[in-house]
């Protein structure tokens, strides 16, 4: 019975990974990031200011529960600045799908951009938007766990 099985088992499994046919060239998603961010250095300016380093990391998923970008990884790097009571944040993520296509994304200052890729991705554009995001509670080593909820568009070029 076992022998029977393995034909359908990896027809099944080939099924569901996406080809670079298969993405839409262009469209929309919603998102939601379940992260640690690794706050690894601070420099407090002593009343002038502060500044530091971190990275950000964890699961992608779709709010449709499939589609684009659902059941990825993301990590990123970002700096931060607090300067005269306003934050801001800069930095870039690669978010690797599961087939192990690959999209680089950058944030800060306004601009939200989807910048390019591998597979399936490659020549993506597109921005996306930070809708909310939520810190869940104190954990140890500078660490804090969020969760994302982010809106994407893109093309493919």
């Amino acid at each position: 019975m076992g022998r029977n099985l393995l034909p359908v088992l990896i027809l099944l499994a080939l099924g569901g990974q996406a080809s670079a046919g298969d993405f839409p060239k262009s469209g929309e998603a919603e998102l939601i990031n379940y992260a640690m961010i690794h706050e690894f250095m601070t420099i407090d300016g002593a009343g002038a200011g502060a500044f530091g380093a971190g990275q950000y990391s964890g699961v992608v998923r779709n709010v449709a529960g499939s589609g684009p970008f659902d059941k990825a990884s993301i990590i990123c790097s970002e700096n931060w600045t607090h300067l005269e009571g306003k934050w801001s944040r800069t930095g870039a993520c690669i978010t690797t799908d599961e087939d192990g296509d690959q999209m680089l994304s950058t944030f800060g200052r306004g601009q939200n951009n989807l910048v390019s890729g591998t597979g399936k991705y490659a020549g993506i554009t597109g921005t996306f938007s930070f809708v909310s995001s939520t810190r869940l509670h104190e954990a140890p080593r500078e660490m804090i766990p969020v969760i994302t909820h982010i809106k994407a568009k893109w093309e493919l070029k």
